[in-house]
C-alpha cells in the first residue's frame, strides 16, 4: 500500500482525485489537501471531510500567496528548500501528522510544490512527484525553470538531495493518446455515470435538480477578462449573443473563479448551480438537445467526453480580442490543436469555431 499526498486548487481537480482514490488508488491511503482558489471551497471541502472520501483532508487558505514573490522570498527559498526541512509553504502540512509520502500528485507545479516537496523529501529520499491532467486542455503543459529553480536544483545536487523535476515520472489522463509530452502515462478509467465517483460528487456539491435548463443555449465563461492580461471582451460578446438569441433562450454558466456577479447584475439568466463543476451537472442530466457556447472553456470539451450523447458546441474566440491575454492565447492555440488532431476528429464531431454571430441566428431558427 503507498501513501500519496494530491493537491487540488480547482473543482475539476477534485473530481480527477475522487475518481483516481475510487480506481487507481483504491487501496492505497491518499491524503488531500483542497485549497480556497475556488468559489464556496470551504464548504465544499467540509463535505468531502464528512463523507470520507479520502483518508485525509485538509482545507489549505493559499490563494494569491504566489501572486508576488519578491527578492527576499528567492533568497530565503534558496536556503530552505536546500537545507531546511520547514519553509514558508509548510503551513500547507501543518494539520498532517504523518509525513512520510510516496508520492505527491499535483497539476499546478509551481514553486509551493518545490516548497512542498523539500519539505516531504526528508521523510522519504525515494519520494516522487507526478501530474494529473485538468481537463483535455492540460494535454500539452510545460515546466518553466526559471533561475531562481536551477539554482535551487543546482545547491540540492550539490548536496546530494533530489530535485522535484527530476522526480516527476507520471502523467495521470484520461486519454493517454493525446499526449505528447516525455513523462510515462498512468490512465485513469473513466467516469461512469453510475459510480462511486459520481455519487459521491453529487453529494459534495449538493446539486441542485431544481434548475430545469429549459434554455436551448448554454453559455460557458471565462476566467479571461479578469485573469491572464488584458480584458478579452467576453462580456461584450455574451450581450450580443443575448441579443441574437434572446434572453429566455440563453443561459449562463458563470465560471467557478467570476467572484464579480457582473452577469447577474446585468440580469442574464444565471445557472443557479454555477458553483458546481459542469461535469457533475452533464453526467446527471440529458443535454443533446441543447447548444453549448463558450470563448475557451474546456469543460465544455471534457464534459462531453464523460458521455454517450454527443452535444453541439460552438466555440467563439474568434470573436474576441486574446492577443494581449497571455493564458487566453495559450487556451486558444490548445483549443486550436485539439480539435484539429486526427486522433481526435470522432470525439469532437460536434464542436464548430464560428466566425460570425449571425452564425447563432441560424441555429436559433432551428
Amino acid at each position: 500500500m503507498s501513501r500519496r499526498l494530491i493537491i487540488v486548487n480547482t473543482y475539476y481537480q477534485l473530481i480527477v482525485a475522487i475518481q483516481m482514490k475510487c480506481t487507481i488508488f483504491c487501496d492505497d491511503e491518499v491524503v488531500l489537501l483542497l485549497s480556497n482558489h475556488s468559489n464556496n471551497a470551504e464548504e465544499v471541502y467540509k463535505r468531502i471531510k464528512a463523507i470520507g472520501i479520502f483518508d485525509e483532508s485538509y482545507f489549505i487558505q493559499s490563494k494569491g500567496f504566489l501572486d508576488e514573490i519578491t527578492i527576499k522570498n528567492h533568497i530565503q527559498d534558496l536556503y530552505d528548500f536546500s537545507f531546511k526541512v520547514k519553509n514558508r509553504f509548510s503551513f500547507y502540512l501543518k494539520d498532517v501528522n504523518n509525513l512520510y509520502f510516496d508520492e505527491i500528485l499535483t497539476y499546478n507545479f509551481a514553486r509551493d510544490i518545490i516548497g512542498l516537496f523539500s519539505t516531504l523529501y526528508e521523510f522519504n529520499n525515494n519520494l516522487l512527484l507526478s501530474i494529473f491532467e485538468e481537463g483535455i486542455l492540460s494535454y500539452n503543459f510545460s515546466f518553466d525553470e526559471g533561475i531562481s529553480f536551477k539554482m535551487i536544483k543546482a545547491l540540492r545536487w550539490l548536496l546530494g538531495k533530489k530535485n522535484a523535476v527530476n522526480t516527476i515520472k507520471y502523467f495521470y489522463c484520461f486519454y493517454h493518446d493525446f499526449y505528447k509530452g516525455n513523462l510515462i502515462t498512468a490512465i485513469i478509467p473513466s467516469v461512469k455515470k453510475d459510480s462511486k465517483c459520481v455519487s459521491a460528487i453529487k453529494e459534495i456539491f449538493e446539486f441542485n435538480m431544481n434548475e430545469n435548463y429549459k434554455q436551448k443555449f448554454i453559455y460557458f465563461t471565462s476566467v479571461y477578462d479578469f485573469e491572464g492580461g488584458e480584458p478579452i471582451g467576453e462580456f461584450k460578446i455574451v450581450k450580443k449573443v443575448q441579443e441574437i438569441v434572446g434572453k429566455d433562450n440563453l443561459l449562463i454558466k458563470v465560471h467557478p473563479r467570476d467572484c464579480r456577479d457582473v452577469y447577474n447584475k446585468s440580469f442574464f439568466n444565471v445557472d443557479s448551480n454555477s458553483d458546481v463543476p459542469w461535469e457533475v451537472i452533464q453526467l446527471s442530466m440529458d443535454f443533446s438537445e441543447k447548444v453549448f457556447l463558450t470563448t475557451t472553456s474546456g469543460s465544455v470539451l471534457a464534459g462531453s467526453l464523460l458521455v454517450d450523447k454527443p452535444v453541439q458546441i460552438y466555440y467563439l474566440y474568434k470573436l474576441c480580442s486574446f492577443e494581449k491575454n497571455t493564458n487566453a492565447y495559450k487556451s486558444v492555440q490548445t483549443i486550436k490543436k485539439l480539435i484539429n488532431d486526427d486522433k481526435m476528429c470522432e470525439l469532437f464531431k460536434n464542436v464548430r469555431v464560428i466566425e460570425s454571430l449571425e452564425e447563432l441566428s441560424y441555429e436559433n431558427s432551428r
